[in-house]
């Protein structure tokens, strides 16, 4: 039913999971937000914004970067209810990217459409930009990336920097000892 100002609020609905899993999202959005410096510093300049991908109408995408010095994000939009899987989105700078944020995130009570793992930019040229991304873009939804590096200079603590990426054509097993008993995994037993 449409809001009405005259009535309170359905404050029963919060506890519901699809709408608690929309106020986690926003919390999250939130704190990236505060978080993120080129969300927000230049947020009324130019310097800030840049867009990436304005004019694919047919497909209903939107990339653009946000700035802050040398520090950015890539956010990527799907505004149909169709998964774009292996998407080409040009950016600014070779290097690793990670999803830090995506709306569609089983979390919030989403798909799960996304790309988990860091991405590895290619040297090819795409849309003004030096680099590229293949990513996938969630339905009816939202990816924000930032790079590897950047994360690194923001998170310079042991526990919260990346420090290399290894991606593996199998889970680790426990069965052949590539996953200690505190849960981390074993590299030598993994990297053999």
């Amino acid at each position: 039913t449409e809001w009405d100002f005259a009535r309170e609020l359905p404050w029963a609905l919060a506890g519901e999971p699809a709408h608690a899993g929309i106020a986690q999202l926003i919390r999250d959005l939130n704190r990236l937000y505060v978080g993120t410096a080129s969300l927000h510093r230049y947020e009324f300049e130019p310097q800030g914004f840049q867009w990436l991908d304005c004019d694919d109408a047919a497909s209903s995408i939107l990339v653009y970067v946000r700035r802050s010095g040398e520090e950015f994000v890539i956010v990527a939009l799907n505004f149909t209810p169709v998964p774009r899987h292996d998407l080409c989105i040009g950016v600014p700078q070779a290097g690793s990217y990670r999803e830090v944020l995506n709306s569609d995130s089983a979390y919030y009570g989403g798909s799960n459409v996304g790309n988990p793992l860091p991405l590895a930019s290619s040297p090819l040229a795409h849309r003004g930009q030096p680099h590229s991304l293949v990513v996938t873009l969630p339905p009816l939804g939202g990816a924000v990336r930032r790079g590897i590096a950047a994360h690194n200079r923001s998170h310079p603590g042991a526990s919260t920097r990346i420090a290399r990426v290894h991606l593996l054509a199998e889970p680790p097993s426990f069965d052949a000892d590539e996953i200690t008993e505190k849960g981390y995994i074993h590299r030598a037993a993994v990297l053999e």
